[in-house]
């Protein structure tokens, strides 16, 4: 057996172990299969060696279609709507939050790279071109320059859950569990105009009683400091355990060790919004 065949085969291995095609990045770090620069030299790319051997990752051209949009599609959708980028048929987003990015990678299937960025704090990115995507995003009010006309594209949810996943996007792109020297915490969410008066209704919806809006030149901030309130906004965001994978970590361990009284000084220091 040549080294072409040896890798194809461990290709194949992996598919069958993990239930899944690999990416680049799952067996970068993984002693168990082949390096990726063993593609790299063997193939001239990991992706070649991928279509080679047959196991070309399949993207889901209606993955945002709202008709049968997902849970976690409805999660991208609220977070492409705080942070993400179209341009030219292209969908992109970048975090610092690197393990999220990592799950989307998965979640929405790409055959390209996860691109990293090293200053201050290293932040990933992910890059995909496709039209349908583009175009079912333009529902939803993901459009190039969107900033000040964003929207909560609500009647593309039917249930509370659907609305939680996509209320939880935007808090993940967009708000903030604000924590100051003497552990007194607030839930802010800045957005459009439209967007925080949609949101403000919501959290009325569900029992939010103490909620103001600051109104500032081009946009808008939601505030609450009570604490009945912000444990009512986190029982609700956080309902849909089968986004635990994707909902970024930091702001929900954080918010968890405010609520169950574990939050430490250091905490204050060494966390970042």
């Amino acid at each position: 057996m040549n080294t072409k065949e040896y890798l194809i085969n461990e290709l194949h291995r992996y598919v069958k172990e993990n239930g899944e095609i690999p990416r680049r990045n799952d067996i970068r770090y993984n002693k168990d299969y082949p390096s990726d620069n063993s593609y790299q030299k063997e193939f001239g790319s990991f992706t070649k060696a991928l279509e080679i051997s047959k196991l070309k990752l399949k993207i889901n051209d209606n993955f945002f279609n709202p008709n049968n949009i997902t849970l976690e599609g409805l999660y991208i959708v609220g977070l492409m709507i705080a942070d993400g980028n179209i341009y030219n048929n292209v969908f992109s987003i970048s975090l610092v939050d690197i393990e999220t990015i990592c799950e989307m990678h998965k979640v929405l299937n790409l055959d390209t790279n996860i691109q990293l960025f090293h200053g201050v704090k290293t932040s990933a990115k992910i890059v995909k071109t496709n039209r349908q995507w583009i175009k079912d995003l333009s529902l939803y009010g993901i459009i190039p320059d969107k900033h000040l006309k964003t929207f909560l594209p609500l009647k593309y949810c039917k249930t509370e859950q659907e609305i939680a996943a996509l209320c939880l996007g935007l808090f993940d792109g967009d708000g903030s569990i604000v924590i100051n020297k003497n552990k007194y915490a607030s839930f802010e969410m800045a957005g459009s105009y439209d967007l925080c008066n949609q949101y403000s209704k919501i959290l009325k919806n569900i029992g939010v009683t103490k909620e103001i809006k600051i109104e500032q030149k081009d946009c808008c901030i939601i505030r609450t400091a009570r604490k009945k309130d912000i444990k009512i906004i986190y029982d609700f965001l956080y309902q849909n355990k089968s986004l635990s994978k994707l909902w970024i970590s930091r702001k929900y361990n954080r918010w968890s060790k405010l609520l169950d009284k574990t939050f430490k000084s250091e905490d204050y220091y060494n966390e970042y919004r």
